[in-house]
């Protein structure tokens, strides 16, 4: 398995071959997550003047942890995009984040403010930029 991640890496500098693995781990567990959390939803006793299509909230909230995976794996393909969209999906983590901590989640919050701000400083290493730039000048 290592080398078979290290042959898809290997023409990625280390901050990008670990960001990307870093993406797919977040996406893969959040999409479970989605799934398990969703598929077994009840309302909550008190909250009866809550509204929420739970399919469709349980769908966008899949699809988004399924960016995760997308732009992990372009990265790994050497596609630009992906390092723009994770830059975009982290960007949202850190404010959904920051809704989590007003929610009073801390046991929540902080492992994604976390994955957020580890995820954008290796989006922003310089390392991950000069290959964003060389590619993005190859076109």
């Amino acid at each position: 398995m290592k080398d078979v991640w290290m042959r898809l890496t290997a023409k990625l500098p280390a901050t990008l071959a670990a960001l990307s693995m870093l993406a797919i781990a977040i996406g893969g567990i959040g999409l479970v997550g989605a799934v398990a959390l969703y598929a077994g939803y009840r309302p909550i006793e008190g909250d009866a003047g809550v509204e929420m299509n739970v399919p469709v909230t349980g769908v966008m909230v899949g699809l988004y942890f399924l960016m995760f995976i997308v732009f992990g794996g372009l990265i790994i393909k050497g596609k630009t995009f992906g390092h723009s969209g994770l830059v975009l999906t982290n960007v949202i983590l850190a404010l959904i984040t920051v809704t989590v901590v007003k929610s009073g989640a801390l046991w929540l919050a902080v492992p994604m403010g976390l994955l957020a701000l580890v995820s954008l400083a290796l989006c922003f290493h310089p390392d991950s930029m000069n290959w964003y730039k060389t590619k993005f000048q190859e076109r």
